[in-house]
Formats: structure tokens, sequence, C-alpha cells
């Protein structure tokens, strides 16, 4: 029996908000180095299954960030890496997780044969130690090839209403193997602290199926989704953004009596709180968690996300998140309230609610730095063997200055390498073209001068 891993990467995670945005979302943020949570997603899962048998859902909005993200996951082979870029779906429009694995499930009918086995992974999730994980996946496998819809869980470290709660029937259960009781989703938090007491587990997001099964379970409990489903591919994918937006939690596991739990051992965090992301980092000392001491004067249980110093004076209870273009002081306990934020924001068309000013491209991004009466500074982002296409422009001409890296660049008819340190002038109504010819990371910043400096004047004799 055919089993197959399945990759949600379609996210906004607006709960992170400012440090995530809807065009540059919590997976595929460089939080470790130079990793992503996206990128150890993968690596956890090819621990498991093999490239050609993962599949990522993902939004065609972010298929830039997908395929250079697979491109540098280390220790791939090239075949690997085509095969899964090769597996990527992109839906039409964000349906939450139940709609997500419809459409899986609905594009890769040709492939399947119904009884083949499933199993659904967030992409942004934080799991260790990996063997617990691996053990759990395979008893989750084992269940579902027996007409079980499995869900993992894991103990809870407090009673929070950000998750959902998992009651087995019995405290007795076999291997961390149990039916469930009660599937409760984002309870209050008197409800979650009642279910704590009974034995409950926080749900994962991991959900093992097999295909026939989840089928039909899905016509009894959610006759809705059902109905658009079982339409012809072309037309589902038609109507797919007339579904409502419902959860797996939601749309199925609360109501099917098929559900059986798998208790994940070890430390598993969703990041999906700003309390979480930072108990996550305060443990682990990495990225930009900063808590020098010096930085705090008669300020208590403070906590600070930053790239530059904060000094926090006469204040307790407060998180401090600083990205680029936003700043956002929390008091502990109070993340639910980022959600209303950030409908606010948007509510008030806050460009910063969604954007922030970097502006990825399949080649990297570009971010600007500094802008004024007649000039704009940008920084410039090449992945390894990228190239921007060629290009001139009518109003402005540009200063390259190489800070990181080693560039390739065609400036009318002459090829020159530049290395760091090193600059290059291009004149107003030159072709140029600029590409990173190494496998190291290429870095420049870019000086406009001119009468009109927005991106609408280039003229583009090639493509990226």
């Amino acid at each position: 029996m055919k089993v197959r891993a399945v990759i949600l990467a379609g996210g906004g995670g607006s709960r992170l908000w400012p440090l995530s945005r809807s065009n540059s979302p919590k997976q595929f943020l460089e939080i470790f180095g130079h990793e992503s949570l996206f990128q150890r997603t993968l690596k956890r899962t090819l621990q498991l299954f093999s490239a050609q048998d993962i599949f990522v859902i993902t939004s065609f909005e972010y298929r830039f960030r997908t395929f250079n993200q697979i491109d540098f996951v280390k220790g791939l082979s090239r075949k690997q890496k085509s095969l899964l870029k090769k597996n990527i779906l992109f839906e039409p429009a964000p349906r939450s997780t139940l709609g997500a694995v419809l459409f899986m499930l609905k594009n890769l009918e040709v492939k399947c044969q119904g009884k083949e086995v499933f199993v659904v992974f967030p992409s942004d999730h934080t799991i260790s130690p990996l063997a617990s994980f691996r053990l759990s996946v395979k008893k989750g496998i084992k269940l579902a090839r027996e007409k079980k819809i499995v869900v993992l869980g894991v103990r809870p470290s407090g009673a929070m209403s950000d998750y959902g709660y998992i009651l087995p029937q019995s405290q007795s259960s076999r291997e961390g193997i149990f039916a469930i009781k009660t599937f409760v989703e984002k309870p209050s938090v008197a409800k979650a602290r009642a279910l704590i007491k009974e034995g409950a587990l926080w749900n994962c997001g991991i959900f093992c199926f097999r295909k026939d099964v989840f089928e039909n379970e899905l016509e009894k409990v959610n006759p809705l989704f059902f109905k658009i489903y079982q339409k012809d591919k072309s037309v589902f994918n038609r109507e797919f953004s007339s579904l409502p937006v419902q959860s797996l939690d939601y749309g199925l596991m609360e109501k099917t009596s098929l559900g059986w739990g798998v208790r994940l051992e070890g430390k598993w965090s969703d990041l999906g709180t700003w309390e979480s992301f930072f108990s996550f980092f305060s443990r682990h000392r990495r990225g930009k968690y900063k808590t020098q001491i010096l930085s705090f004067l008669n300020a208590h249980n403070c906590e600070v996300w930053a790239d530059k110093l904060v000094v926090a004076a006469g204040v307790k209870d407060l998180l401090v998140v600083d990205s680029t273009d936003a700043l956002l002081l929390l008091k502990k306990g109070k993340s639910s309230y980022v959600k209303e934020i950030v409908r606010y924001l948007g509510e008030k068309k806050y460009p910063e609610v969604d954007n922030n000013i970097k502006v990825w491209r399949p080649w990297g991004y570009y971010m600007l730095l500094q802008k004024g009466e007649g000039y704009k500074v940008k920084e410039i982002f090449l992945y390894p063997h990228k190239c921007l296409s060629l290009q001139r422009h009518k109003y402005r001409s540009e200063h390259w200055n190489i800070v990181e890296g080693t560039a390739k660049i065609i400036l009318g008819r002459k090829t020159i390498i530049l290395r760091k340190n090193r600059s290059i002038f291009v004149k107003k109504g030159q072709k140029h073209k600029l590409c990173n010819p190494s496998s190291c990371r290429l870095r420049i910043i870019e000086v406009q001068i001119g009468n009109y400096l927005e991106e609408d004047d280039i003229e583009r004799f090639d493509s990226y």
C-alpha cells in the first residue's frame, strides 16, 4: 500500500506579525541562520519518504520562495531537488487545511488507486528528537492502514486557547496509541484546563489517513465540501475558491467516529504565538533573540527579538518585536491580540500588514534602504547561479557596489567579473545584466540616480 507525504506550505503566518507577513510568511523565514522552518520540514520528511513521494501545497504567490528554498536545502542531490519541485501544487486560493488537503487529493487522482495512505505535515513546526518523530509517524501510518483517521498529539505545557485538544477514550493507551473520545479545536482557557485534567493532548497538526476512508468519512460528516470535491477536476479547481475557509480539525476531526491518536514523545512547537516563539528561542539562544542583562534597567520578565540594541526601563511582562518597518510591543499573555491587530491594519489599508520592504523574486530579493529627491538606495541579493534579466533604464543611472560574493556583469558588449569591495557605474540607457556565477551568495548595494525611479522604468531583453 503506497504511502505519500504532503507538506502544507501556503499559510500566511499572520499570528507572528510583524516578523511574518503574507508576502513573506513564517515557514519561509530564515530564522535558523540560513535555514527556514520549511527547509527543516523537508529534511525531516525525507527521513521517512523518498522525494518522489513528497508533495508540497502552497500558494502561487510563494512559488519563488518554494523553488529557491528547495534548491538550497543542504545535503540533497540534484535529482531529489528536481523531484520535489516537480511535486509542488499551487492551490487557487487559501482555504485552510481542509481545502488544501482536498485540492491535493483531487489533483493527484490520476496517480492514486484509492487505498494510498497520506501523511499531512505542517511546514512551520519544530520537532525533536527526530527518532521519536519517525516512530510516531510509523505508528500513525499503521493505524491509517487499518482504516483509522489519525492525528499526532503531544503533552501540553499549559492551558492555551490557540491549540486543538485531543482527549483519549482511555488513559491506559498501549504504546501511545488511543481512540479519540473528544476532539476540541481552540477551546476557551477554562475548557482547556478541564481537558488537560482529563488527560488531553495538544493537536500537532500531523494527520494520517487512507484516501478512500477519508473520502467516505467526508461524505458523511461534511456533505457541503464533499459535494464540490466529487466534481470533475477541472470543475473542482474552478470552484475551489467558493469553498468556505475551514480547517481539517473543524471540518472532519471534530465530527468523525474514526479518529485515533498517537502520542508524540519529545519537544514540539508550532511557533504559532509570540509566547511560544520566545519560549523556543530562549531555550535555544538562536537567531536575533537578545536578552542582554545590560539592555534591561529595572525591567522584569521582558523579551526582545531585534537586530539592534533595545533598552527597556521600568516595565514588566513585555514582548518587543522589531522588524525593518514595524515595531510590536505586546503584553505577555496577550498574543491573541495580534490577530485583531492584523485585521485592523488590513481594514485601514496599511501596506505593512501584507508587505515588508524586502521584495522577493526568482533570483533572490531587493530591499529599499533609503530614498530621497532624485535618488534611491537598494540592497540586492542573488542566490547562487541566478541572474537578473538583460535590461536598461530610460530615466536613471545606477552605481553597484559589491559587498558580498562575486558578480558577473554584462555591460554593453563587455563581460566583467567584480568581487567584494569593487564597484561599477551603469549609464542611463545602457544595457546591463547582473549574475551570480558562484556557489556563494551575492549581495550588492545599488544607488539609483534620476528624475524617475519607479520599478516600471525597465526595458527587458530576456527573462530571469
